[in-house]
């Protein structure tokens, strides 16, 4: 079996719903060495994959102190809305791209 590695966006808990994925991307935001601020919530996305579901919370967040630094991740980009095409991201990612 081959694993592909995937691109995939900010931070998050995967049990966490509503206020709690909030407070879940403060925590792992802190991870990788910064405090957020979250500015407003873009969108909430469900997927369902072959075999689980999804539901993702999207939040615009600035980033109110520190640098991230991949600690357990292989790499972090910085990358424009029209440079995403170049990276493989998980399919329920690719559904709110169009609104970043």
């Amino acid at each position: 079996m081959k694993i592909c590695p995937k691109f995939t966006f900010g931070v998050g808990d995967r049990f966490a719903h509503g206020a709690h994925a909030q407070l879940a991307a403060f925590i792992e935001a802190k991870k990788l060495g910064i405090d957020i601020t979250p500015q407003k919530q873009v969108a909430t996305v469900r997927h369902a994959y072959s075999h689980f579901r999804v539901t993702v919370h999207v939040y615009l967040c600035d980033i109110a102190s520190g640098k991230p630094q991949a600690r357990w991740h292989t790499e972090l980009v910085w990358a424009k809305p029209t440079e995403f095409d170049r990276f493989a991201f998980p399919q329920a990612n690719r559904k709110f791209l169009h609104l970043l």
